[in-house]
């Protein structure tokens, strides 16, 4: 097995070798413990017609998604973003609407692990990964935290602040560690972007997931990501690459993440 078993909180579709299960992590503090080895994450988008062949080849079916509409927060013009902040919530249901956990994340890049207060490592929803495409790689470190879904709605209709759905904890670790102050009365929210997972056990590689995601303007992105031992990650790669060719799926254009392209298009454009 390529990748050790772990549960980990994910707003990515996730390949691993080793059986990973998403979660949305209250942000409450566990027993004192040290820094954990370190996870990585390789992104690989793919053609977004690809996704009829995906879903013949890992036998998917509509009603096993998970259905996310998802915000990113941000200035209109990507201040926080290009300064390696990422702001975002997302409510979950299935098919049939059925609710699920809501949450929102406040991640940090590039973030060395070592450069963050072991005390973190002990707050429930905090992880430090290293995101990683076919084609380059940047530390992170992220806390994710359980909200209501009416709160979260309320705040992207502009019915209460959008700083509201942040935890004391998230507004402290952002404080600590962001490159800049966050000017919270200048956010906006960027969205909906609606999303469907699906989780598929791969023989070669373990724990598959493919998520979809559809912007406002109807462009969609198709992403898969693999999860495991940082140590691995270079065989990992190898690993993925083959397997996608051998099933001759095509790689989408750009190997660029979801989060970046998505936000070109949710954008404002600038005035001429």
């Amino acid at each position: 097995m390529l990748f050790s078993r772990s549960i980990h909180c994910s707003f990515l579709f996730l390949l691993a070798s080793g059986a990973f299960s998403a979660c949305a992590s209250r942000s409450v503090s566990r027993e004192p413990t040290s820094k954990p080895d370190l996870i990585s994450e390789i992104k690989v988008s793919l053609a977004p017609s690809e996704l009829g062949e995906l879903t013949k080849l890992l036998g998917l079916k509509v009603q096993d998604a998970r259905y996310r509409s998802i915000y990113f927060l941000d200035t209109p013009d990507l201040a926080l973003f290009h300064e390696g902040s990422v702001l975002r919530s997302r409510n979950t249901h299935n098919k049939l609407g059925a609710e699920g956990d809501s949450d929102t994340t406040v991640k940090l890049r590039p973030l060395e692990s070592s450069k963050v207060d072991a005390k973190w490592f002990s707050v429930e929803g905090f992880k430090c990964e290293s995101d990683e495409t076919l084609v380059k790689s940047v530390m992170s470190c992220s806390l994710t935290s359980v909200h209501s879904k009416r709160k979260i709605e309320e705040a992207v209709s502009k019915l209460r602040p959008l700083s509201d759905v942040f935890s004391k904890e998230q507004v402290e670790f952002l404080s600590l560690y962001a490159q800049d102050k966050i000017p919270w009365d200048l956010i906006v929210s960027l969205g909906p972007i609606r999303s469907r997972t699906w989780k598929a056990e791969v023989k070669e590689l373990g724990e598959l997931s493919i998520e979809e995601w559809t912007l406002p303007n109807s462009v969609t992105f198709l992403e898969l990501s693999l999860k495991g031992d940082a140590s691995d990650s270079t065989a990992a790669k190898q690993k993925l690459k083959g397997y996608l060719e051998s099933h001759r799926l095509a790689l989408g254009e750009d190997q660029e993440t979801k989060t970046r392209a998505a936000l070109k298009f949710l954008t404002p454009p600038k005035p001429r």
